[in-house]
């Protein structure tokens, strides 16, 4: 039997309701004209191979992970998320048997009527894609992970944008349209799921 280390020495002695491995990640949500953004939605969500989202073990990693946010008190662009990773190792096995994986989306909410932000979303966990030497997994206990978010701005054509040098008719130049609305993904799709009488599971 190998003898535990300093740290799962100290997990050892104490009560069985406080050996909770926590991993914390420290956002920070910008745009790509390097503008914080303090209003955005931190969402892990489980999808199938498809794209659709899989409910039943979005609702396991949300009742097993214990999320807690919190807001920085003068930087509201810097937000704090801990998570409860317990539970890790049994939430891995689950994804692997249902071929599905976590991702991680970042969500903006501008306070301007004619800018939004394009969602930022990638995958957190794929058990199906092996890690490159030396490349960490991003969901590890007792680990402190900084996330660096950039989101694509997006604005309306009413909203004018000036640049540097020329002169003044040359530097008022049009901003690009905003696109249609994104198709729902993650929460917001078994959300709309729900509200519409679509099974998804």
């Amino acid at each position: 039997m190998r003898p535990l280390g300093g740290s799962e020495l100290n997990y050892a002695r104490l009560p069985p309701e406080r050996q909770a491995r926590y991993q914390q990640f420290f956002f920070r949500v910008r745009d790509d004209i390097n503008q914080p953004v303090e209003d955005y939605y931190i969402d892990f969500h489980v999808a199938r191979r498809d794209g659709t989202p899989h409910q039943e073990l979005t609702l396991k990693f949300d009742d097993d992970f214990q999320q807690q946010v919190t807001v920085h008190s003068t930087t509201k662009s810097h937000r704090v998320f801990m998570m409860n990773c317990s539970g890790l190792n049994e939430f891995h096995q689950a994804l692997r048997q249902s071929d599905a994986y976590l991702v991680l989306e970042v969500t903006g909410v501008s306070p301007l009527p004619d800018v939004r932000y394009e969602t930022s979303r990638f995958v957190a966990f794929d058990p199906a894609v092996p890690l490159q030497p030396g490349e960490p997994a991003l969901l590890t206990p007792n680990t402190t992970t900084l996330v660096d978010v950039v989101l694509n701005r997006m604005q309306t054509d009413r909203l004018l944008t000036i640049s540097g040098g020329g002169p003044v008719a040359e530097r008022v130049v049009p901003a690009a349209a905003v696109e249609a609305p994104q198709a729902r993904t993650g929460r917001a799709a078994l959300i709309h799921a729900d509200d519409v009488g679509i099974g998804v599971s």
